[in-house]
């Protein structure tokens, strides 16, 4: 991760060497080179190493508790809710100085989990079922996502069209500089460090977990108990993630399954090995997003670039594993 963040670093319109970089950070080089790397470049990297470690390990354990390799944060309607948040705030509240978009974005998230989460007790309970039906979960989060795309395309044609080109930025997803403040890199921060040790710490009841409910029941596990825990852990984490960076997918989705190579299926290891790689991998794609400013004369969105590159991975992984 040193390496990609001293990479990343030297990326953009203006390449900087690795050595300058570090001369950089130590503030021993020209002031130009010196403002380039820690005061715009800096804060981009250090904001991409924490939604990734996020991203990562909110994979890895969504995986777990849903016990299909398929599920991924933004799947189970987080996203959706923190699109829908969002853009309403950009459509209803565009002149409102505090930063409204994140907080709108976070209460959309975790107004779709409470939702989701009680629906799907809804039906577990009609049908007569003890435990939370997984399966059900992640139909519901589908359903929903799908309901909020429909909101935000709502939404969308009746802004302005420069308000509907800020709202389309949010959606793409970016890490840039200017997206969040000193003090919200450091919340989430924060969050990051309380969010991934939590679920590292869970990780011998996440293996019991994906044996199945009836085995981690005679193991000693209250599977529904450490689902509710683990679901809205990673719900948090996810959702402050998306609040400040927008939509950026693949992440969560692919990044375990490279840990998984790694490091086997132990999840006291897996999900913090996810972090790093998650952290690793949003280093790479924003630096490859800002080397593109050579060929086009702009910076891709990393949301578009952690797409580009995970969808095609994802599917070398899927035939590798059939």
């Amino acid at each position: 991760m040193i390496s990609s963040s001293i990479l990343a670093l030297g990326s953009g319109s203006t390449w900087i060497a690795p050595s300058e970089v570090i001369n950089a950070l130590l503030g021993k080089t020209d002031p130009i080179t010196n403002l380039i790397v820690q005061k715009v470049r800096l804060p981009a990297v250090f904001l991409a190493a924490i939604v990734g470690g996020l991203l990562g390990s909110g994979g890895a354990s969504m995986q777990a508790i849903l016990r299909n390799p398929l599920a991924d944060p933004y799947i189970l309607g987080i996203s959706g809710g923190a699109a829908v948040g969002a853009t309403s705030a950009m459509v209803f509240f565009p002149d409102v100085v505090l930063p409204i978009v994140p907080i709108a974005a976070f209460g959309g998230a975790m107004t779709a989990v409470m939702l989701i989460y009680a629906v799907a007790n809804r039906i577990g309970q009609k049908n007569g079922l003890v435990e939370q039906n997984v399966q059900t979960l992640l139909l519901i989060g589908v359903i929903f996502n799908s309901l909020a795309s429909a909101g935000v395309l709502v939404l969308f044609t009746i802004v302005s069209p420069r308000d509907a080109q800020e709202v389309l930025f949010w959606l793409i997803g970016s890490v840039s500089a200017g997206r969040t403040s000193s003090l919200e890199r450091i919340s989430l921060f924060i969050i990051s460090i309380i969010g991934i040790g939590a679920l590292s710490l869970m990780g011998q009841q996440l293996n019991l977990l994906t044996f199945g409910d009836t085995d981690a029941k005679t193991l000693g596990v209250a599977p529904n108990r450490v689902r509710k825990r683990v679901f809205f852990i990673t719900s948090v984490m996810v959702g402050a993630a998306v609040a400040y960076t927008g939509l950026i997918g693949f992440v969560g989705l692919v990044v375990p399954h490279i840990t998984r190579f790694i490091t086997g299926a132990d999840h006291k290891r897996l999900i913090p090995i996810s972090a790093i790689i998650g952290s690793t991998f949003l280093i790479l794609a924003d630096a490859i997003a800002r080397t593109s400013f050579y060929f086009s004369n702009t910076t891709l969105p990393v949301g578009a670039v952690t797409a580009m590159i995970g969808a095609p991975l994802f599917a070398v992984i899927l035939i590798r594993n059939s």
